[in-house]
């Protein structure tokens, strides 16, 4: 049996959004810092500020993100201790494209449901729900085709042998 969230419901009505501008400099660093903004920000209130950042800075801006971030106080008794308790604990799923463009999505605390306790595989099988919302969720309404590639279990930092989706 899983944890329970406790994070509001994705609806439209974040509790605040979030800024991160990214930076590179002229050694080829790579910084971003992030700041938590009200939702009722405007798309050009961000750019006026992202250009008055750059107007200051000898870093190159090249990247800006806006999320809408939904939120509650975390919550540990909603949380399971079973084989798989801990949050450094994953299940790492790659999705790729035609064009080999690649992300990892990480399931922490495995339930017993996709990581059978006496096992270091992921049941692929028992995957498939979540990979096909994985893969709508990436494709949204864009022209990009993803498709699940692997997954495997890691153990804070070990990494164990990948299977074939």
């Amino acid at each position: 049996m899983p944890g329970t969230a406790s994070a509001p419901t994705v609806d439209g009505t974040p509790l605040y959004d979030r800024v991160s501008v990214h930076y590179v400099d002229a050694s080829g660093d790579i910084r971003s810092d992030t700041i938590q903004i009200d939702p009722g920000t405007t798309d050009a209130q961000i750019q006026t500020m992202v250009g008055l950042i750059q107007g200051n800075s000898n870093a190159s801006i090249y990247k800006v993100e806006r999320t809408a971030v939904y939120a509650s106080a975390p919550n540990p008794t909603n949380a399971v201790s079973a084989v798989y308790p801990s949050v450094y604990d994953n299940v790492v799923l790659l999705f790729k494209t035609l064009l080999n463009q690649s992300q990892n999505i990480f399931i922490p605390a495995p339930d017993e449901d996709i990581m059978p306790a006496d096992s270091d595989s992921p049941d692929t099988a028992a995957l498939i729900p979540t990979v096909v919302a994985i893969i709508n969720v990436l494709e949204g309404t864009g022209t990009t085709d993803w498709s699940g590639v692997s997954a495997r279990f890691t153990e804070r930092r070990e990494k164990n042998q990948r299977v074939l989706l």
